[in-house]
């Protein structure tokens, strides 16, 4: 029988729960960061005369990078955890945001919003990962839907922002205004659980090398 998102939830303990909203907002923030590039990209051009290619071409960095992140943060997260994997994630993508809006070159931005794209992609691979490993499976799927669906969210976000700021203060200000996520690491750190099937792989890991040893 189909369930909707309000069944979703009650059905979950308080710690899958917690997962689920740690994961979408990463997605969503991870959205909200990346589009006030495209929200404010016409001033950008102006102040560092940059021209219609080299935008793309930036563009298209962002993303090249977010699928270099994805595998690399999957590597993090095999490492450290997925919950910390995901807070890495979602500050490298906030910090490079700020660091955006200090850009005096085309150079520099282009260096951050290849980092950004890391951080991006990092955040796409962990926060599925950790929700797919804290959810069970007759609930997975629906769960993932729900963290994807988020993407939307953090777009309309964006906008309503960049709107409202680029009406009092200019484009660097926007940027400024996406250190805003590093907030949530804050509360990941401190309620959102570890993933119980990572730190099950990593105690019969341990367990391993100690009899090998």
């Amino acid at each position: 029988m189909a369930i909707g998102p309000i069944q979703l939830i009650t059905r979950a303990t308080p710690g899958q729960r917690r997962t689920l909203a740690a994961a979408a907002l990463g997605w969503m923030l991870d959205s909200f960061d990346a589009m006030l590039y495209a929200l404010v990209l016409a001033h950008v051009m102006r102040d560092l005369g940059m021209t219609k290619s080299t935008a793309g071409l930036l563009n298209s960095l962002t993303l090249l990078a977010s699928g270099i992140g994805g595998v690399l943060f999957g590597f993090i997260a095999d490492r450290v955890g997925r919950k910390r994997a995901l807070m890495a994630s979602i500050l490298t993508y906030s910090v490079c945001s700020f660091a955006s809006g200090l850009s005096t070159s085309v150079l520099m931005l282009a260096t951050f919003r290849f980092i950004l794209g890391l951080g991006m992609g990092g955040e796409w691979n962990t926060g599925a990962t950790l929700v797919a490993e804290t959810w069970p499976t007759e609930l997975r799927a629906k769960a993932i839907a729900v963290v994807q669906s988020s993407w939307a969210i953090g777009y309309a976000l964006a906008a309503l922002v960049a709107g409202i700021v680029l009406h009092y203060a200019n484009w660097r200000t926007v940027f400024f205004v996406g250190i805003a996520p590093a907030v949530v690491t804050l509360w990941i750190r401190r309620g959102v659980p570890e993933s119980a099937m990572w730190e099950g792989q990593r105690e019969h890991s341990s367990e391993a090398n100690a009899s090998d040893a």
